[in-house]
């Protein structure tokens, strides 16, 4: 009775207030994504992972037992024990508890049925007693509803436990951090509760080094008193001292920018001379901020770190049993399994798994992979059904559709198409589409709708479809090929259940999903599942995946997923700023937690009435465990920050919006739980390496750049140049994509889709001649949806080919035009626009594009009628590195005004090379406007920029000014900045460089003489591209002119000469004088047999003319002779 009554009198204080008892979880349990529920009393066994589910992990727990390394907690049978967890989002729904024995039987649960704690979810403590019977290698778990995302949806957390009848000494009673004083615990410092199961971080200053406060953040979790540390010190305990030691002078011109929301800021740049990344994190916030990436290249595999991800069957990427390499290598594994480390662990840090994993047949698909809303499923075995759940951002008029498809097609499609009516009543249809034309009506309705609801422009309706349906026109999903999903989202539906064409706004998914190992339960059938059950079945069925089916090119990473994270929060000009990982959308642990360290070499933030901001280093490379290497191209970054008061979003609605929670300052600022969702967090691309627009090179307005230059690996490669005289742009895109796959690229005032001016260009087959017909199209996106065609196209193609793989379009368009729907492209040094980058989906007729799978690269702003992006202050000229990207080109422009131009570019060489596998064309090479012309000067030059800036730290521009018989002989200039007393040497390291560039013979797909170059090293400065002669002083190229001139003229005088003398003897012979016409005649009948080369014999020619020399001899020996570059077709005899 007395126990019964102590359990009674237990529950009513911990479900009525919070006493230093309610301990919620550890220091490291910090947020980023969706994270859930963990036991911290008695304490979740290793690794701590909250968001273990069962959709995603096998039962009963999720995380299996390491039978090397266990850590028991030690209980007494028959007494009252207060199991406490941590909750970082407030789900719909009740818990309980259980104890199952070694052999994973359950012989006890709290309550004996149904759930408890469903109406107030901020109660994170739950009383119960313990069985009178001994129970050695026991688990005690908490199971805890998630109904908001799923009728049986369920988190789990699972606790090692002994429960013996042999007295506890005082050492297990106080869990060793403690002794015992009658029958209390006395506990050591920093530790507390009535076991010392809990730890803060500091009792007082002291304990941060005397380099911080110990601060009393009054948060629902442990550590409740930590470290937060003043301006030139960081570390859990202040113990480091940073090289940063204010941020009042911060100049934030020196930094890329990137907005990641209407209050979050970004600001980055790598420190060339320590090779650290620096990057600032600056929110209107009074929580939290955190910042996160991993490489493109990284795959599902990775998430086996640093356990063995059930999922995969117990198997590695190759099939083989997974090692434990991860925390116990000596050197780097595979990136594609694990981030780039040294192991620091032990072979007992990471448990074995033996379990098979989950249900092979539940899942879930969203942006990631390929879906344009979020879909999950839960495969119901015992009547062989699927419960779905579709969430997405719809207006009161729009409508989802998902599809499943054998072939990732629309024909023979079987198609669910849902919304929800003002009234707030869900629709639900069943349809069928047999081409590419509207879905149809089935006459038998095979679904069953479970629920529906629109909140704050979220629609999320859950129904069930049975795997195998009777009906023709339904698709049975048991087949051995697997399944493709089909998702879009249209414009319009009426009463009527009509629906209008979605258009772009549609996805297909990026890997096939497999139904056809479903476990099936053979007795009887319940039917769909249409409400919670009391007595619900929480166990998932052991893995059966085929290894075939496993997508392994990254595509089915949550955006979470195997994230390198760093976390700071900030009160007054103290911080707390760390180094974290996650191995999913669990909460980010400490990198220790993992056998890591933290890689951060400077930390300092400061948090105002309106701001927080978070300033951090940490090194470029990293041998640690836990960091991913800050990669010279593209990675995925992911970003989030904490709730704010009054400010506070679940989608779907949570607990705390239905008001099922007692403690509605359950978010409390700084506190590390759930970051909610809409403008809360989101995920980008960003390619750290890139220059600072401050910071990077010169460029004269003519504009040219270009990213990505190593075609070999590059799947998306553009340049453009600018041409003042024309007012426009002629770009060149050249990207590895299949033959209807379109690339494209943008301008925004703006670093978000809706509103941008769109350019796509892509090959559509002809249906006549069965070839490729290139198209290059002008849209504007309006929204997140397929950008649509304008009704003017002001871009004009020029040239597109198709060859290896490899779809190159050369186009061009005005920098104004006038129409409403173009960016105009020639704005003011402060508006200048910004610009995507973007490789997408398909294209069908009539030209629709389809959603693009991976986030299209944003550049900052380039001012293409200035050349400028943004100029800023103090700033100095550093190299700009050529990046070759393997994701996604990034491409920047250079900062400078026309006056900074001149001063730095202050050395320019007038150079010749011959391209000796092209034959020149009048037509098409004659001028520089014309097309032709146009794609081997863009080419030509960006190619010659590249092995430049290989070897040229002071390198400017390279601007080729015309094409000229010879094969292909191409005159340009190279500029370069150097100090005045310099530029001797500067001339020397071009000329270098280009006998270098010449000696190869190869110059991308051109083939040079390696016999031919010309370099003029006459003293000029260079004004945008052009020499400038100073004074009187005749240079080089004047020089050539005269020769060129006088040679002509000497060649002309003999010439004449000898027609003169022919004309002299034949008018001796025959007494008369003959007439000028008749010369040739007179010729052939001379017994003069003078050759072009006797005439030549002592003409000495400077080597800058020979190219002239073939058309005097021409003219010469066959008279009537035309100079190709002559155009008023004047003769040279």
């Amino acid at each position: 009775m007395f126990l019964k009554s102590l359990v009674s009198v237990s529950q009513k204080l911990t479900r009525c207030c919070l006493s230093w008892q309610l301990i919620l979880t550890f220091s490291w349990s910090i947020l980023l994504a969706s994270s859930h529920v963990i036991l911290t009393y008695p304490p979740a066994r290793k690794y701590s992972l909250d968001f273990l589910d069962n959709v995603r992990t096998r039962g009963p727990c999720g995380m299996t037992k390491d039978q090397h390394n266990v850590t028991f907690t030690e209980l007494s049978p028959s007494t009252a024990l207060v199991v406490q967890w941590h909750l970082a989002y407030t789900h719909r729904g009740g818990v309980y508890i259980e104890l199952r024995d070694s052999k994973d039987k359950s012989i006890k649960r709290y309550p004996d049925v149904g759930w408890t704690l469903q109406n107030d979810v901020s109660a994170t403590s739950y009383t119960i007693v313990l069985p009178p019977s001994e129970c050695y290698n026991c688990t005690l778990r908490l199971v805890k509803q998630a109904t908001d995302w799923g009728e049986k949806r369920v988190f789990w957390s699972c606790s090692d436990i002994h429960l013996t009848h042999q007295e506890l000494s005082s050492q297990v009673r106080c869990n060793n951090h403690g002794t015992l004083s009658g029958s209390q615990c006395i506990c050591q410092r920093t530790y507390v509760g009535d076991r010392c199961q809990f730890q803060n971080e500091c009792v007082d200053d002291t304990d941060c080094s005397n380099h911080g406060h110990c601060t009393d953040t009054n948060s629902t979790s442990y550590p409740r008193l930590q470290c937060y540390c003043h301006a030139g010190w960081f570390g859990r305990r202040c113990e480091k001292e940073s090289p940063v030691k204010s941020l009042s002078d911060l100049n934030y011109s020196l930094y890329n920018h990137k907005v990641l929301s209407a209050d979050f800021e970004f600001y980055y740049r790598i420190i060339q001379k320590s090779q650290e990344l620096e990057a600032v994190m600056k929110s209107k916030s009074d929580s939290w901020l955190g910042i996160g990436w991993r490489s493109f290249e990284a795959k599902e595999s990775c998430r086996q770190f640093p356990v063995q991800s059930p999922t995969k069957g117990g198997k590695d990427q190759r099939g083989s049993e997974q090692s434990q390499s991860c925390v116990q290598g000596t050197g780097p594994p595979d990136s594609a399994t694990c981030p780039q480390q040294t192991g620091t662990g032990n072979s007992s840090s990471s448990p074995s798994t033996s379990h098979a994993g989950p249900n092979p047949c539940d899942g879930f698909c969203n942006s990631s992979t390929g879906c344009v809303f979020n879909v999950e499923w839960i495969h119901q075995p015992k009547n062989n059904s699927l419960v779905f759940t579709m969430t997405a951002d719809l207006a009161q008029t729009q409508y989802m559709s998902l599809g499943f498809s054998a072939d990732n097609l629309m024909p023979n499609t079987d198609i669910v198409i849902a919304w929800v009516i003002q009234n707030g009543s869900a629709y639900l249809s069943d349809r069928w589409v047999a081409s590419q034309s509207m879905p149809v009506e089935d006459t038998h309705n095979d679904l069953t709708l479970i629920s529906g609801e629109a909140t704050a422009g979220t629609t999320s309706i859950r129904f069930s479809r049975l795997i195998s349906p009777s009906d023709v026109n339904d698709l049975n999903l048991n087949i051995t090929g697997c399944i493709y999903l089909l998702t879009a989202v249209g414009v319009k539906y009426d009463s009527n259940s009509s629906i209008r064409y979605h258009k772009g706004n549609r996805g297909v998914s990026s890997k096939q999903f497999c139904f056809d190992k479903c476990p099936v339960d053979r007795g009887e059938s319940q039917g769909p599942i249409t409400s919670v059950q009391e007595n619900l079945t929480t166990e998932a069925a052991p893995l059966q995946e085929n290894s075939d089916h496993l997508n392994e090119t990254g595509l089915g990473l949550h955006e979470m997923d195997c994230t390198d994270v760093i976390i700071g929060s900030a009160l007054g000009n103290t911080s707390r700023i760390g180094d974290y990982y996650t191995r999913d959308r669990s909460t980010p642990l400490f990198d220790q937690m993992y056998g890591g360290v933290d890689s951060l070499t400077a930390a300092i933030g400061y948090q105002t009435s309106t701001e927080t901001v978070i300033l951090f280093r940490r090194r470029v490379q990293s041998a640690d465990v836990t960091d991913w290497p800050i990669e010279p191209r593209p990675m995925h970054v992911v970003w989030a920050r904490g709730q704010r008061r009054n400010d506070i979003i679940h989608r779907p609605p949570s607990a705390y919006e239905m008001n099922e929670i007692a403690d509605k300052d359950y978010y409390r600022p700084n506190e590390f739980k759930y970051h909610g969702a809409g403008g809360h967090r989101g995920d980008t691309t960003i390619n750290f390496h890139e220059v600072p627009p401050s910071l990077a090179p010169v460029d004269p307005p003519k504009c040219l750049s270009g990213r990505c230059t190593d075609q070999s690996s590059c799947p998306y490669q553009i340049r453009w140049a600018y041409e003042s005289a024309s007012d426009s742009i002629t770009f060149q895109i050249m990207a590895t994509v299949e033959e209807n796959q379109w690339v494209a690229v943008g301008f925004s005032n703006d670093e978000e889709m809706p509103n941008t001016d769109v350019i796509a260009a892509y090959f559509l087959p002809d249906s006549q001649s069965g070839g490729l017909v290139p198209h290059v199209t002008d849209r504007y996106a309006y929204d997140r949806s397929e950008p649509k065609l304008d009704a003017v196209n002001n871009v004009q193609l020029i040239n597109a080919t198709r060859r290896n793989g490899v779809s190159t379009f050369l186009f061009s368009r005005p920098a104004r035009t006038g129409d409403a729907a173009d960016i105009d492209l020639h704005n003011s040094q402060n508006n200048c626009p910004y610009v995507f980058y973007g490789i997408g989906g398909s294209v069908g007729p009539p030209e629709i594009m389809d959603f693009h799978p991976v986030i299209p690269t944003v550049a900052g702003r380039i001012c293409f009628g200035f050349c400028i992006t943004m100029p800023r202050e103090d700033s100095t000229v550093q190299p700009h590195g050529v990046t070759t990207d393997n994701h996604m080109a990034s491409v920047m422009t250079s900062a400078a005004s026309p006056s900074e131009v001149t001063s730095q570019a202050n050395v320019a060489l007038n150079c010749t090379i011959r391209l000796t596998n092209l034959n020149y064309n009048t037509e098409e090479m004659g001028e520089m406007t014309r097309p032709k012309a146009k794609e081997l000067k863009v080419t030509l030059e960006f190619e010659l920029e590249k092995a430049f800036r290989e070897s040229l730290n002071n390198f400017n521009r390279v601007t080729v000014q015309r094409l000229r018989p010879g094969s292909v002989l191409v005159d340009f200039s190279v500029a370069v900045t150097s100090d005045q007393d310099e530029d001797q040497s500067a001339k020397e390291a071009v000329k270098k460089q280009l006998q270098k560039i010449v000696e190869k013979a190869e110059l991308a797909d051109f083939v040079l003489d390696t016999k031919y170059l010309v370099v003029d090293e006459s003293d000029s400065n260079i004004l945008f591209g052009h020499n400038v002669s100073s004074g009187d002083n005749i240079g080089k190229s004047e020089i050539i002119i005269i020769v060129v001139a006088v040679v002509l003229c000497l060649v002309a005088v003999a010439i004449v000469t000898y027609k003169f003398c022919v004309f002299q003897k034949s008018d001796n012979r025959n007494g008369k004088p003959r007439p000028l016409e008749n010369m040739t005649s007179l010729q052939a009948e001379s017994d003069i047999d003078l050759k072009y080369s006797e005439l030549m014999e002592n003409v000495k020619t400077d080597q800058n003319v020979k190219i002239i020399e073939p058309h005097v001899q021409h003219a010469y020996e066959n008279p009537g002779y035309l100079d190709p570059k002559t155009l008023n077709g004047s003769r040279y005899v």
